[in-house]
């Protein structure tokens, strides 16, 4: 448990998932074991083993019209994600120009261009030039344009900012960390009020599905070993305890450490993932508390794959041998729930820790997020219930 000094609280959460448009709801829904997917027959591939072309199962966003694909479907998601969070709180209480935006980069759109790279480089150090370069950041021209589309997002939904309000971070689920790291700063300095923070990503697009079959990684009978294509939108309002009280916010969960690296290993390496910087990146916010150095409750975005279930196996063990007591650990992995939401898995994440910390589940006062994205970007993120 945190005493609300001087810390940075989630005063509100927004969601739009296959579960949904309420992100408490889902969390719940969630917890209880709620999966909702379905064929896909929009999405079609080849099954060897049929010798026929199937549809795959997804994880749809059902209120979004099937007729919007690319930058189209991803500013449906970013619209009702802010819907959602508006709907979380006062509307009128957020004030747009006194607002921090920090989006991540959809990480769709980034393994796109990366398999589109693979495609015509012969070399693989090429390829893993391209995977480093846009690690935890984005080049300036992808960055400017993305901000474009978040701006327009923002205002279809009613809520206008100027682009210098608004930061986009590279790196998939784990820049989640890095965009919260980088609103703490501001508030605590004062430039903003209060800071968005999320992204909206859909990997039910027929291109990449197509990308990821080919490269065995789409879950179907002829391959168990893959995941689900899902998509989602998630926000969080975050601001100092200080002005959420002033503002009549209910919070239960504050920010209490975070931490991202970059592993050397990763899947476009062809070699397994050693766990050292996923390791390294939870001993740190378990280290951050001098009363509690573990916790009960683990969140992955573990998707299925061997090599992320390897990576999370290897962390599991290094943490071990730093006297890490993991023997009560309970792991959750909301990607059999939500499928594969790529940059949005931590966002899905913290939804569901805040309902696990804020209705006192499994009696713990904290929850890790773990966050190991596809290139080599790590992180984890420890939230704690305030006092």
């Amino acid at each position: 448990m945190i005493e609300t000094h001087n810390t940075i609280v989630i005063s509100g959460l927004g969601l739009v998932s296959s579960i949904g448009t309420n992100a408490d709801v889902a969390a719940a829904a969630y917890l209880a074991g709620v999966v909702r997917r379905s064929e896909d027959n929009g999405l079609l591939v080849f099954d060897e083993d049929e010798g026929d072309f199937l549809p795959i199962s997804t994880h749809r966003v059902p209120i979004l019209s099937h007729g919007f694909s690319g930058l189209g479907r991803l500013t449906l998601l970013g619209v009702e994600a802010l819907h959602s969070l508006l709907n979380d709180v006062e509307k009128d209480s957020v004030n747009p120009t006194k607002t921090g935006i920090y989006i991540s980069f959809p990480c769709a759109v980034k393994l796109k261009n990366i398999y589109e790279c693979k495609s015509k480089l012969k070399d693989n150090k090429d390829l893993l030039s391209v995977c480093k370069h846009s690690a935890f950041s984005l080049d300036n021209e992808s960055s400017n344009s993305y901000k474009a589309v978040v701006k327009n997002t923002l205002e279809i939904a009613g809520f206008s900012v100027s682009l210098n309000q608004i930061h986009i971070t590279g790196g998939g689920s784990a820049s989640i960390a890095l965009s919260i790291q980088l609103a703490s700063k501001d508030l605590n300095e004062g430039k903003f009020e209060s800071c968005i923070v999320g992204t909206f990503d859909s990997f039910v697009d027929s291109k990449l599905v197509k990308l990821l079959h080919d490269d065995k990684r789409i879950k179907h009978g002829g391959n168990p070993a893959g995941f689900l294509a899902g998509e989602a939108g998630g926000l969080l309002l975050l601001e100092t305890n200080f002005t959420a009280i002033s503002k009549n916010r209910t919070f239960e969960v504050a920010i209490s450490a975070v931490s991202v690296q970059e592993e050397k290993s990763h899947y476009f390496t062809n070699e397994p993932t050693s766990g050292a910087a996923l390791a390294a990146t939870t001993f740190d916010v378990l280290n951050s508390s001098d009363k509690n150095k573990s916790s009960r409750i683990f969140i992955s975005d573990h998707n299925g794959e061997s090599f992320k279930a390897t990576e999370l196996a290897s962390m599991m063990v290094k943490l071990r041998s730093q006297d890490i007591d993991l023997d009560d650990i309970k792991i959750f992995t909301p990607v059999e729930s939500f499928g594969e939401t790529g940059s949005a898995n931590a966002v899905v994440a913290i939804c569901i820790a805040n309902r696990i910390l804020g209705k006192n589940y499994f009696n713990t006062e904290d929850a890790v997020i773990l966050s190991s994205s596809l290139t080599n970007e790590r992180a984890s993120i420890r939230l704690a219930r305030v006092n």
